[in-house]
């Protein structure tokens, strides 16, 4: 939906930020789910589709060339119907 390149912990690294649109609740996610099931997304798989977790993620660099996915970690995995990323540095420390 939405992303962002922002260094969120100011290691001087650029982190990425990703939405999607998984809804905070349980019964949201079941209302919204539409067509797709378990055995549609066995057969994408097989088919050669990447696996896809329908959640924001937030990929801190660690600064070796790889990421980390702390998106449920930092309390930003579910957020429902958001399109856009919108960071800054509130407390102004860099």
């Amino acid at each position: 939906m939405g992303s962002d390149i922002v260094d969120i912990n100011n290691d001087a690294q650029p982190d990425i930020f990703t939405l999607d649109m998984l809804p905070e609740t349980n019964e949201r996610i079941k209302l919204s789910s539409g067509d797709d099931n378990y055995d549609k997304y066995n057969l994408l798989v097989k088919s050669g589709f990447n696996c896809h977790a329908m959640r924001n993620m937030l990929q801190l660099n660690n600064g070796d060339g790889t990421f980390s996915e702390i998106g449920q970690l930092a309390g930003i995995a579910s957020t429902d119907w958001s399109w856009a990323t919108l960071v800054t540095d509130f407390d102004g420390d860099g």
